[in-house]
């Protein structure tokens, strides 16, 4: 059916958010359609940059509000994600050396790396690639500079950091890992690099041609993507878990689903267009069915659950309408910033809370065992990265992946060249 289903890394595939769950009732289908839901869930978001803050399930009969507050729970039902993101060390042998280069105590020549106006998965993967040359330059990789996406109010101390000059914004988010293992000093001492610009060749500060090419011994991009976000995902500030599992509790008031049951599908729509072609809701509807048939026999008989991870509003509204048809209808669930669609430029969309809130998203993303992604988007390869080095070896590779549109940045030629 041109989609092909992945156990562990995704090959090119030939084909040419809010505080809201939703599972699309009963009497949406006598009707035929989800309108009445839609309008019950987004009373609260007029302003669709937004977040959603009413839930209503009533297939279950659960309803949620601002506070995430919903009726008790069973011992059995689950509002705590499955994995301790405040301590993931990494396993795979390019990630630990990655750690040992970034916090070993010998290492102290610094590179400063600023992040630049993109979506905050692609700030996150210049980031990694910025790291790859940091590490054969053996050097410690430092971040500084304003960014939008952090979110001040979270961590005032990295802020007042971040204001004066000397402190390094991915702490808001991330562990001591990130500036130096223990944290270093508001002004290292050491060589500093500039972040590639125009009159600075990225050639200069993003290549690392001994780790990344072909051959024996040497890495894809994705490899390298992977293992350097398994390496970014070991420990996250309790700040961004909160979060997450704040949102856990209004979209999944009576607790998260078992992971066979729960597919997790990304649609990047936006302004995504101008670098992938958009894929069509049918597409994702049909990689969703052809996943679910691939559940345990023993779970064949429970509800689907769908996270729907989503910035664009119409795409929400759009799958909530065609999951509502299935029979029995899926139970959509969805959360994160939404970005009204009249301003689709994701860096104008940026900001401190939204970026906390997709980070926490992020982590809910990866509760399930089944991914719809179109690797073409930078949010998307985030995802598949998790879910192969740090979700899988954990969970004895228990997790599959079908990749609606292949892409990766930057782009390995045959000879090996890393490109922009």
């Amino acid at each position: 059916n041109g989609m092909m289903i992945r156990k562990k890394r995704p090959i090119a595939m030939p084909t040419s958010k809010r505080m809201t769950s939703v599972a699309t009732a009963a009497t949406a289908i006598i009707f035929g359609s989800v309108t009445a839901v839609l309008m019950h869930t987004q009373i609260r978001t007029s302003q669709l940059s937004g977040v959603r803050g009413v839930e209503t399930n009533p297939i279950v009969g659960a309803n949620v509000g601002d506070d995430g507050q919903s009726a008790a729970l069973s011992d059995e039902e689950r509002l705590t994600l499955r994995l301790d993101w405040t301590d993931l060390p990494p396993m795979s042998e390019m990630a630990k050396r990655i750690h040992h280069s970034q916090t070993s105590v010998d290492v102290r020549l610094y590179k400063k790396h600023v992040h630049f106006e993109a979506g905050l998965g692609s700030n996150l993967h210049t980031w990694a690639q910025s790291l790859c040359h940091a590490v054969e330059n053996d050097l410690t990789l430092l971040t500084r500079g304003p960014w939008k996406w952090m979110d001040g109010k979270s961590c005032p101390a990295v802020d007042k950091g971040v204001t004066d000059g000397s402190g390094n914004p991915m702490r808001c988010y991330f562990g001591a890992h990130v500036d130096g293992g223990t944290g270093v000093s508001s002004s290292p001492q050491g060589e500093e690099i500039a972040f590639a610009s125009e009159s600075v060749p990225a050639s200069e500060t993003m290549s690392c041609p001994s780790i990344q090419g072909v051959g024996e011994g040497m890495y894809s991009v994705g490899e390298w993507m992977e293992a350097a976000t398994e390496f970014l995902f070991q420990s996250l500030d309790p700040a961004v878990i909160s979060e997450a599992e704040r949102q856990v509790r209004a979209v999944f008031p009576q607790g998260l689903p078992h992971p066979d049951d729960l597919v997790t599908v990304n649609v990047r729509w936006g302004d995504k267009g101008s670098e992938m072609p958009l894929q069509p809701i049918w597409a994702y509807m049909r990689a969703v069915r052809d996943l679910v048939r691939t559940r345990p026999k023993e779970r064949a008989h429970f509800p689907v659950h769908v996270y729907l991870a989503t910035e664009d509003p119409e795409a929400l509204k759009r799958f909530m309408e065609a999951a509502g048809r299935e029979n029995p209808p899926w139970r959509v669930h969805s959360s994160g910033p939404l970005q009204d669609r009249k301003d689709n430029n994701m860096w104008t969309f940026a900001s401190g809370r939204r970026g906390l809130e997709s980070m926490a998203a992020l982590l809910i993303s990866m509760e399930a065992n089944r991914y719809v992604l179109t690797t073409g988007s930078n949010w998307s390869r985030l995802i598949n990265e998790l879910r192969n080095g740090v979700v899988n070896p954990r969970c004895n590779n228990c997790t599959e992946m079908v990749d609606l549109y292949y892409g990766e940045s930057p782009k390995m030629q045959p000879d090996g060249t890393v490109v922009w």
